[in-house]
C-alpha cells in the first residue's frame, strides 16, 4: 500500500504540472506587434515574474485624456489565473520545431509581429508580416497578446526593457523598390 502511495506521489508531482517550477507551459515568451495606424509594443513575460510592455508607439499620443499606453514608456502588469491558463493552453498548442522563420508577404500596411519562445528545449524567434500561410496557432496567440494588451492594468516604470522581437517591427518593414 506504501508503494502504491509513493508511486502515485511521485506520478503526480513528475507528469501532473506543465512545468512543476513554475506552472507554466514555457520557460520565456517575448512578443513584439506593431500595426499601421494605432500601435507598437513589445511585451516580455518570465513566468515567476511580472508581465512587462513597452509602448513603442501609440495613436493615443495625439489625446490629453488617454493616460495610458503612451508612447516610448514601459509599464508593468500582472495576470490573474484566468489569463495564466488561456496563455498557457494557447502556448501548448505551438510546435515550434515546424514553424519557418518568418512568414513575409510583399505589403505596406497591415500588421507586423514577431515571437521568441523559450518551450520544450526549443528557444526559437519567428517573424510574421503576412496574411497566409502562417500556422493558425501563431496567429491566435498573437491576437489574444493583442487584446490582452488593451485590457491590463498598466504600471508606469522606468525599468530599462529590452527586447529581441522589437527589431522586426519597429519600424515596419519598408516596401520594396518598384520599377
Amino acid at each position: 500500500m506504501k508503494k502504491l502511495i509513493l508511486i502515485s506521489i511521485v506520478f503526480l508531482i513528475g507528469f501532473g504540472c506543465t512545468n512543476s517550477s513554475n506552472g507554466y507551459s514555457f520557460k520565456a515568451l517575448e512578443f513584439s506587434f506593431s500595426n499601421t495606424f494605432e500601435t507598437s509594443f513589445s511585451i516580455k513575460l518570465i513566468p515567476g515574474d511580472s508581465l512587462y510592455i513597452r509602448e513603442h508607439w501609440s495613436a493615443n499620443d495625439i489625446y490629453d485624456s488617454i493616460k495610458r499606453p503612451r508612447s516610448k514608456t514601459n509599464y508593468v502588469s500582472k495576470l490573474n489565473t484566468e489569463q495564466l491558463k488561456t496563455l498557457n493552453r494557447l502556448v501548448s498548442k505551438l510546435t515550434l520545431k515546424e514553424y519557418r522563420d518568418e512568414y513575409f508577404e510583399d505589403y505596406v500596411d497591415g500588421s507586423t509581429y514577431s515571437f521568441w519562445i523559450d518551450k520544450d528545449s526549443i528557444k526559437k524567434q519567428v517573424n510574421v508580416h503576412s496574411y497566409n500561410e502562417v500556422p493558425k496557432e501563431l496567429d491566435s496567440l498573437a491576437m489574444w497578446l493583442y487584446k490582452l494588451k488593451l485590457d491590463l492594468a498598466l504600471k508606469e516604470i522606468d525599468k530599462k526593457l529590452d527586447f529581441k522581437t522589437a527589431k522586426f517591427v519597429n519600424p515596419p518593414p519598408a516596401p520594396s523598390k518598384r520599377h
